[in-house]
Order: C-alpha cells, then sequence, then structure tokens
C-alpha cells in the first residue's frame, strides 16, 4: 500500500544541487578540497551527480542504491548535474540495457523490493522509483578499471550529506568501498548479513549489504538464497510498517 508523498522528487534535486555546490563536488562548478590528491591518484575526470528518479519517494518506501565509481560519466559537466543525470538515467530504463549488467541488476533489485507497495510496478517501469548514488563521486581516468582507494576514502565524508538530503528508507550497498562507507556511519554496530535494520544518519533505516552486480557469481548466490530476493523484501515490508509516517 502506498502512503502520502512526502516531499517532492524536485525537492531532493535542488538540495542536492545546492548541497554539491555548498561542498564544492558541483559538476559545474568542481572544487574539491582533494581534487589535486585525487588526480595524482588517476582519478580526475570530475564528479557525476546522484541519479533521483522523477518519482522517488512518491507513496513508495525511499530506496537509494551505493555503489562505487561512476564508470563513465559525459566529459561535459554540464551533462553530469543532479538534473542532467536525473534525464539520462530515465531514458535509458532497462531496454537499452543487457540483462547482465550493473544497471539492469539494479533494475531487479529496486523491483523486487517495491512491488510489494504498488501492483503496477514492473521491471520496465521502476527506473523513476529510486536513487543511486556512488562512494566516489569521480570516475577513473581512462575507461573500465576501478576507483583508487584514495578516492574512497576522500568521497566517503559526502555520503552523510547526500543521505541527509535524500533521508532513503532503504539502503542498499553495492561492493566493498560502498559497504565500508556506510558502515562507518552507523551509530551502534550490527552483525554480520545481508540485511539488517540500523540507525543511519539520526534516524532508523534498512540496510542490504550485496556484492557488486558486476560480480555476477556473488550477486547471484546472494539472489538465490534469499529466494530472488523475496526474503528481503519481506523483512523490508515489516520494517516499512512500522516506520511513522512524515519521516
Amino acid at each position: 500500500m502506498q502512503r502520502k508523498t512526502q516531499g517532492q522528487p524536485m525537492e531532493y534535486i535542488a538540495k542536492l544541487r545546492e548541497y554539491y555546490k555548498d561542498h564544492d563536488i558541483l559538476s559545474t562548478s568542481f572544487n574539491c578540497r582533494s581534487k589535486c590528491a585525487c588526480a595524482l591518484a588517476n582519478t580526475d575526470s570530475g564528479p557525476k551527480s546522484a541519479f533521483v528518479g522523477s518519482r522517488y519517494g512518491l507513496g513508495l518506501p525511499r530506496l537509494l542504491f551505493i555503489s562505487l565509481d561512476a564508470g563513465w560519466a559525459e566529459p561535459c559537466p554540464a551533462k553530469r548535474t543532479p538534473e542532467a543525470v536525473r534525464d539520462e538515467l530515465e531514458g535509458v530504463g532497462t531496454e537499452k540495457s543487457a540483462p547482465n549488467t550493473h544497471w539492469y541488476r539494479t533494475h531487479e533489485l529496486a523491483y523486487e523490493l517495491l512491488k510489494q507497495f504498488d501492483s503496477k510496478l514492473s521491471l520496465g517501469n521502476i527506473t523513476p522509483h529510486f536513487a543511486h548514488t556512488n562512494a566516489s563521486k569521480c570516475c577513473p581516468s581512462g575507461k573500465g578499471g576501478n576507483a583508487s582507494p584514495v578516492a574512497y576514502l576522500n568521497c566517503h565524508r559526502y555520503l552523510p550529506g547526500e543521505i541527509k538530503v535524500l533521508n532513503p528508507d532503504v539502503v542498499v550497498t553495492q561492493g566493498k568501498e560502498a559497504k565500508v562507507g556506510i558502515e562507518a556511519l552507523l551509530e551502534s554496530p550490527i552483525k554480520d548479513g545481508i540485511a539488517a535494520e540500523v540507525l543511519l544518519c539520526g534516524r532508523r533505516r534498512f540496510l542490504l549489504r550485496t556484492d557488486h552486480p558486476r560480480y555476477a557469481k556473488g550477486f547471484y548466490k546472494q539472489r538465490e538464497q534469499s529466494r530472488r530476493w523475496a526474503i528481503y523484501a519481506e523483512a523490508l515490508q515489516g520494517f516499512y510498517n512500522t516506520v511513522p509516517e512524515g519521516r
């Protein structure tokens, strides 16, 4: 069952832009204090904004994925702003993504987690209903590879601000660096495992710690062990029923 809307997606976009600008990591006014150190570590392409779907939080749990680095981004800074990233990725969806890609598998999990709240959802229309950011805001130099440890260490400081702006009910980490960045922010330790209710950035949230979708062996093993994510979807529903409206 959907809830009354709390906040509008464009409000999240505007606040995210303001946060990035205030911390000098907006793509069009990039002056991050770690810029030189990351450039020396071959991560110097400039930042790419988080993706916030145009229906994020509209009656459904706010679902935020946190992945590794952006992988690749448009060379033009104006095409890496919150607004531009939303327009770009909503135009991609799943129809233009191969089934074995990171983006497609992200959609699969988003759909499995949210479909119980709205029977009209499908794999083809899930894109506008979630958000996605990266543990490293900049891409590694050249195609392929992964951002340097320096970049992740420097960028982890921006995760609390993004979480406070987007206020997710559900956080899904994709890969080690995202998991490490979030676990450092937890207000109390948690046991090993994939799913947990946690205190994160001032409120209770539902946390899923998954392997990166690019690591198909680990990702699909987790999926099959949880009956194609059904176990965690059920746990999410139980958690969400305890979250007061308006949070």
